[in-house]
């Protein structure tokens, strides 16, 4: 963080002391136990007295001693954080190296700065941390070698469905505030250019299984069951001793393989007291939210079903915000009375497009249905009547029903009274459409934070690689549109926001380019798993 003269008098002291400790390390002919200490000795005293006549604006970034002493007051670290709500973040304290992988070592950028990361900047950083590893195995009286592998990371993988990073207050949303995927990027690294090879939800999930593209994992699209026999990252990290579970949506069929623990909503699942698969074909039933229960499972196998002793691999795969977009008890007011935001595209007309743009099927203005979409019904009513109720609605319970038609049937009301037509039934169906998908957003996000604050009161957070993320983007009014299925930048744009505080440093950003391809191998190599030739 030094900046001006500073920089380059303490980057240029600091790089060749380590390059002093790198010529005598144990590939070296003169790799003695002395000449490495003494080098090792004086590189950690230089290295002291420069955070020592820092500031800590200098270190952690200009609003961190703020901060931190904010925290102090409203961040108890208490274990009742566990339980729901969402609480606030906490500041990454060691913004330390990462070890050279390939997601986010091109193009990081400095995101207090904007200044783009320089290769002997993170070689530098690389070596600060080999350094650390070597002065520990010397006090030990042990040798160590420089590029010895540490303790080997556990691994939170938390993806959502159709979650667009336009709606990730990190990305810079218009629309929306993501407190605790916000708080990934704070202390990791967000990637600006992630994408997905097929922006399809099936397709993209046996992407990243497999690390594969979809022609040779064979999942091309929904129709086509997943080939459960092949190779997966999950296999190859439980076969090296990792623990693995999966909670939540799978979406591809065939029964998930190369996981101890596995319990996953059938097809696409359902918001509203969803069932759940469970191996040898058995199927429970849970009351509640599904973005909470997914949850619930995964911590619990944390917590409870795994040993400790070993690292251990959970994929978190939630439901939300998928069409129909129904939103948790707790988020079903958010946004009422609020104006959303608009994007420019909203009445595009396709004047100067080719013609599938006007033909497609996923226009706000034409294809949401009444219903399901909408919500324009009376729960209750219906029922009364002896209806048949659609969806997500004929799984409520009798109290889940009157909370929605308490929430829903006044704007419903005021809806009908308005009689509206041309370009303001539009906006109204645009407005109902993405506070609702903003509203599942929310549980998401809430969620998100449960997990974190887990991670942090058990200790786990230091050496547990959390991952935040989508199956692909989605249209949030732009062009006219909901869904992803056209190949736009705003449907094959994933959200990417990794955290690793043993060796990922804080709040970077990285513009080079990512697929969801990439994800498998770059976890195997993290693990220190070797990377087999059929990944791509």
């Amino acid at each position: 963080r030094s900046e001006g003269d500073r920089e380059h008098t303490s980057g240029y002291k600091v790089h060749g002391l380590l390059h002093t400790v790198q010529a005598v390390g144990p590939d070296s002919p003169n790799a003695d136990r002395e000449c490495m200490s003494r080098a090792v000795a004086k590189t950690h005293r230089f290295l002291q007295r420069a955070l020592e006549s820092s500031s800590e604006e200098d270190v952690f970034g200009p609003a961190a001693g703020e901060k931190r002493r904010r925290m102090e007051v409203t961040d108890p670290f208490a274990v009742q954080w566990l339980e729901r709500p969402a609480g606030s973040s906490r500041p990454s304290r060691v913004p330390g190296p990462g070890p050279g992988n390939r997601l986010w070592s091109e193009g990081s950028r400095d995101r207090v700065s904007g200044r783009p990361l320089r290769e002997d900047g993170r070689s530098t950083m690389r070596l600060i941390l080999t350094t650390a590893v070597i002065a520990s195995g010397l006090a030990a009286g042990n040798a160590v070698a420089a590029d010895q592998a540490p303790k080997r990371p556990n691994i939170v993988f938390i993806m959502s469905d159709d979650h667009a990073e336009q709606a990730i207050s990190a990305y810079g949303s218009q629309i929306n505030r993501t407190p605790n995927s916000d708080r990934l990027a704070e202390e990791g690294v967000l990637f600006r250019n992630c994408f997905c090879t097929n922006s399809i939800c099936a397709p993209s999930r046996a992407v990243i299984q497999t690390g594969k593209y979809s022609h040779l994992n064979g999942v091309i699209d929904h129709r086509i069951p997943f080939d459960g026999s092949q190779q997966t990252f999950p296999k190859l990290l439980r076969k090296a001793g990792y623990q693995t579970a999966i909670f939540g949506k799978w979406h591809l069929k065939s029964e998930p393989t190369g996981y101890d623990k596995w319990e996953v909503l059938p097809g696409q699942g359902n918001y509203y007291n969803p069932d759940f698969r469970l191996p040898g074909g058995k199927r429970i039933h849970i009351e509640g939210y599904a973005t909470d229960i997914i949850t619930d499972l995964a911590l619990d196998w944390v917590r409870n079903g795994r040993d400790p002793g070993k690292p251990f691999m959970l994929m978190l795969q939630n439901k939300a915000p998928h069409r129909s977009w129904m939103p948790g008890p707790r988020r079903l007011t958010l946004y009422d009375g609020v104006k959303m935001w608009e994007p420019p595209t909203l009445f595009d007309d396709y004047s100067h497009r080719a013609s599938p743009a006007s033909e497609q099927e996923m226009e706000i203005a034409r294809n949401l249905s009444n219903v399901e979409d909408l919500k324009l019904i009376s729960v209750l009513k219906a029922k009364a009547e002896g209806k048949e109720l659609p969806g997500e609605f004929g799984r409520m319970t009798e109290d889940q029903m009157k909370m929605w038609d308490a929430e829903y049937g006044p704007k419903n009301e005021a809806f009908y009274k308005a009689n509206l037509g041309g370009r303001a039934l539009v906006r109204w169906k645009y407005q109902l459409y993405i506070k609702d998908y903003l509203r599942c957003i929310a549980s998401v996000d809430d969620n998100v934070g449960r997990v974190l604050r887990y991670l942090d009161v058990t200790g786990l957070a230091k050496n547990t690689i959390v991952i935040y993320s989508s199956d692909q983007g989605f249209y949030l009014g732009e062009h006219g549109w909901y869904d992803k299925r056209f190949m736009y930048e705003e449907s094959l744009a994933m959200p990417l926001v990794v955290r690793y505080p043993a060796a990922i440093p804080a709040g970077r950003e990285s513009d080079a380019l990512v697929l969801n391809l990439d994800f498998a191998p770059t976890l195997l190599d993290y693990a220190g798993v070797s990377i087999p030739g059929e990944m791509q």
